[in-house]
């Protein structure tokens, strides 16, 4: 029984994140636009420091890619911020 209550204890820990944004802010002085791109799918961590790991890995492949440092979010981060501010 005591099994199935850690199991359980653990399972309820485990962080879900519905997707993810990447952007970068770009600079209007010279023309160059900001942009962003949507990162769609479930994604589960089991705990913080994963989902940290995973974000740096994420920021660290897309600034390689295109040269420009990046901005990753998730969609529930940008939501509560735009919750925040429309209160």
């Amino acid at each position: 029984m005591n099994i199935t209550k850690k199991l359980l204890k653990n399972l309820l820990k485990i962080m879900k994140v519905t997707g993810f944004y990447v952007t970068a802010e770009g600079d209007p002085s010279v023309r160059i636009n900001p942009i962003e791109w949507k990162i769609l799918g479930n994604f589960y961590f089991d705990n913080q420091e994963e989902l940290e790991s995973f974000r740096k890995d994420l920021k660290n492949t897309f600034t390689n890619l295109c040269g420009e440092i990046f901005i990753v979010e998730t969609f529930e981060e940008r939501l509560s911020t735009e919750i925040k501010f429309e209160n």
